[in-house]
Order: C-alpha cells, then sequence, then structure tokens
C-alpha cells in the first residue's frame, strides 16, 4: 500500500494537485466530499471539480447530512443539491436524528450521527474529504488545551484516519481561511451560512468571534503557529501509540487479559501509555489521570489474593490471579441450553461471549471414531466430576477450574462436550480420560474462543 503524507503547501491548488496524484498512488477511486453548503466545504467541492478532469481522474460526488436540527437544514440540502447538478457532480443527502438527550453535547452528538452516516457509505479504496482547515486546526488545539487533554487529543485533527471500508482525509488542514475566502471571491462562488456559527455559548465560536481576533493582534500567525504545534504532537502521539503497541505486546497473558506482572515491569508513565492504549483498542474512552489513578490503586496494586473490580464506562475492570481483564456485560445463561454438534461449522456460546471449534490431529484431543454421532455441547450445571486424560484421579469440575486458572465469572459458562450422558472433553483445557486419542489415532481438538 502506498502511504499519503500529509503535504505542507500553503496555496489551495497546489495542495489539491499534490493531493490528487498522491491519492491516485495510493490506489484511492472514489472521493466524497463531506458537503455541508458552507464556503469551506463548498471551495473544496469547487476546487477538485476544477482539478480532477483528466483521463484517470477519481470517481467525484458528494454527500450533505442533514441533522434535523436547523429549520433552514432541508433549504440547505437542496442547495447543495443545485450546485452539484449544476457542476455535474453525484450527490445523496442523508438524514440522520442527532438531538441530543438530556447531559449530551449537541455538537458531539450531531458529529456522532454524522461520521455514523459516512462510516455507512464508505468502500475499500474509498475516501471522504471534510474541508477543515487551519484556523479549525488552531481552534481545536486551543480547546483541547483548555480541557486538559492529553497527547492523542493535543494531536487535534489527524490528516488521515480509517473510516469505516475506507479513508477519511483532511487535505486543507494547512491552507487558511483567507485562502479559503480568497478562491471563493474570484469563483464568485454563492453558499450557506449557518446562524450558529455565530452563537459564543458554543466554545469554538467563542474561541474563533472573541479570542483568536485579540491573539491576532500580538501574534498574527497565530493559527499557522498553533497548526504546526499540533503537527508536531501527532508525530509525538503517533511514536507513543507505537511504543504502548510494542509495550502491550509484552503485556498480554491471552487474548482477553494483561499481566499485572509483566506490567509492572515497565516504569509507571509506560504503564499509563499501555493501558490508555489498551483500552482504546477496545474501543473505550482512553482514560484521563484521575481514573488511571483509581485504577492503579483499586486494581492493580490490590493484594494478590484479591479480587477487586471497578466499573467504567459501560465495563467493567476485573483482576483476577495478576491478570486484568476488561469485561462487558455478562448475561445469564440458562443452565439447561444444550445445543447438537456435528463439528462441520463453529458453534457460537449463548450470549456470543465464546465460540468452539474443531479441528482433525493427529495422536492427541477426542478420539475421531466417537464423532461419528453427534457430540451435545452443555454447560455446567455444577456437580459434575471429571478425569483428565493427563491425570492419575478423577476431580469435581468446580476444583479443576480452579487449577486450571480459569476466571470465576467463566466457569458457569464454559462449554462441555458430551457423548450421550458421559462428558467427554471440557474444550480448551482436557479431553477426559479413556476417550483421548491414541499415538497414531486419528483425533479431534476442540478451539475456544473467547471474545474480547
Amino acid at each position: 500500500m502506498v502511504i499519503i503524507n500529509k503535504l505542507v503547501i500553503n496555496n489551495l491548488k497546489d495542495t489539491l494537485i499534490a493531493f490528487l496524484t498522491n491519492a491516485k498512488s495510493a490506489g484511492c477511486c472514489r472521493i466524497t466530499v463531506a458537503y455541508s453548503g458552507g464556503i469551506d466545504s463548498h471551495v473544496l467541492l469547487s476546487q477538485l471539480h476544477l482539478l480532477n478532469k483528466s483521463n484517470d481522474a477519481i470517481a467525484l460526488d458528494a454527500i450533505y447530512i442533514n441533522h434535523n436540527l436547523q429549520p433552514l437544514a432541508a433549504e440547505w440540502g437542496l442547495h447543495c443539491e443545485t450546485v452539484c447538478h449544476s457542476l455535474d457532480i453525484p450527490f445523496k443527502q442523508i438524514n440522520v436524528q442527532a438531538r441530543p438527550e438530556k447531559g449530551e453535547s449537541p455538537e458531539e452528538k450531531a458529529r456522532d450521527a454524522r461520521y455514523a452516516a459516512f462510516e455507512s457509505e464508505m468502500q475499500s479504496n474509498h475516501w471522504l474529504l471534510t474541508a477543515q482547515h487551519q484556523e479549525d486546526q488552531a481552534e481545536t488545539l486551543l480547546l483541547q488545551l483548555l480541557r486538559g487533554s492529553g497527547a492523542a487529543g493535543l494531536a487535534a485533527m489527524p490528516f488521515r484516519r480509517k473510516l469505516g471500508k475506507g479513508e477519511h482525509v483532511r487535505p486543507l488542514l494547512d491552507i487558511s481561511k483567507a485562502e479559503i475566502e480568497k478562491f471563493a471571491s474570484q469563483q464568485n462562488l454563492s453558499w450557506v451560512e449557518d446562524p450558529t456559527n455565530l452563537d459564543q455559548s458554543i466554545a469554538r465560536n467563542y474561541l474563533r468571534k472573541s479570542i483568536f481576533p485579540v491573539l491576532k493582534v500580538k501574534w498574527s500567525e497565530t493559527a499557522r503557529m498553533l497548526s504546526r504545534s499540533a503537527n508536531w504532537l501527532a508525530e509525538a502521539s503517533t511514536m507513543m501509540t507505537e511504543i504502548a503497541e510494542e509495550d502491550l505486546q509484552a503485556c498480554y497473558h491471552d487474548k482477553q487479559s494483561l499481566n499485572i506482572h509483566a506490567l509492572n515491569k515497565f516504569s509507571a508513565v509506560r504503564q499509563k501509555n499501555i493501558l490508555r492504549h489498551w483500552f482504546h483498542k477496545k474501543g473505550l474512552k482512553r482514560p484521563g489521570q484521575e481514573k488511571l489513578g483509581i485504577l492503579f490503586d483499586q486494581i492493580i496494586n490490590a493484594r494478590e489474593d484479591a479480587s477487586p473490580e471497578l466499573n467504567w464506562q459501560g465495563v467493567t475492570l476485573r483482576r483476577y490471579q495478576n491478570r486484568l481483564y476488561v469485561l462487558g456485560k455478562i448475561c445469564e445463561i440458562d443452565s439447561d441450553w444444550q445445543m447438537s454438534w456435528d463439528l462441520k461449522s463453529p458453534l457460537e456460546l449463548p450470549t456470543g461471549w465464546a465460540s468452539l471449534n474443531s479441528c482433525e490431529v493427529i495422536g492427541k484431543g477426542l478420539d475421531k471414531r466417537l464423532t461419528s454421532e453427534n457430540l451435545v455441547v452443555k454447560i455446567r450445571k455444577g456437580g459434575e466430576t471429571c478425569h483428565p486424560s493427563e491425570r492419575s484421579h478423577s476431580r469435581s469440575l468446580k476444583k479443576l477450574f480452579q487449577e486450571y486458572s480459569i476466571p470465576p465469572w467463566q466457569r458457569d459458562r464454559w462449554p462441555l462436550i458430551y457423548l450421550g450422558e458421559q462428558l467427554v472433553a471440557v474444550p480448551g483445557l482436557f479431553i477426559c480420560k479413556g476417550f483421548e486419542a491414541r499415538s497414531t489415532e486419528k483425533g479431534v481438538e476442540f478451539v475456544l474462543s473467547i471474545v474480547g
């Protein structure tokens, strides 16, 4: 894959010429402009239309998102459709419901709804372009500073990121608002004005209307300098992420948990970096300093025989035998559940917490001759005993789970494989004595894949 890097060119036309050249090299076959009808996205769409005319031009279209928040939203959508029709650019309007619930940020709610709609449209080698510019980047950095954000937040808006099956690119991040306004004037463009951009109760608008004009009196290059700092911080954040990923690999106990002993070998700063990265990979917000402090005090630094837990962001953080787990909601499973299994395809277990698969092996696993009739998968009811093939005597399944270090919350949902009424295998742990394949015989090995 060809990597497209952010090009620092301050001229709008040259920036987009270089962008289109690199987009083709990177395999982009379709560009969608997020078109609001405002000056910034109108200029982006118009300039791309003028430049993207060669025989190997990239397919270009536009999408307008109607958030259903403004009385004029439908009228703005009609304006966008008219402009696209005049340019012979395919156009689509998507309606979303972005009205915030009590306590929700209106801006965040609208942004999440907007990008969810865009993501649903993305295909492979398909890029979404948005028109954020240099001043937008400077405002984002200052807002993040005022919120006390960490390195990832201070990196502000990335030039390029994954979005669904495609990519989201912001090609104008080094272009000033003045350059955009100059092009709009030269091309006689008409655009819509969102009245909420004048509302200074919105933090970004307050910075734009009241703070930046004052800063520019003393520092005329305020936006450019802050945008440059955001670029440096983005590089630092990328380096921190790469270090965190390398460190994280050294801390995994398995796919579901971290080894706390391994985590403690790193410095306190790197431990925090590892945990923030791990949570982010799991789709959670990166925890701030206060939440990390609670996590270390109550979970990581708890005594070794403790099993503490901490609820956060709809998940539960738990420690068990020096392993750290992040668990989603654990749903109850009917203890009478059972399912016949012919081994031809993977079997998903109740509530989707894990899946069961099988593969043919030699000299180990369950004797393959026993699979001529369907096996039955059940879950633990309590009171079961079994004799692992590698052990000299039988034990209760409860004791065996403890000895195999199975976390308590997994024991009552762990799959058990029966032949008739006889327990013959506990997947992922052992085959019961008398049912294992001999050294030269064909066997079936069971693979338990836990989600998380």
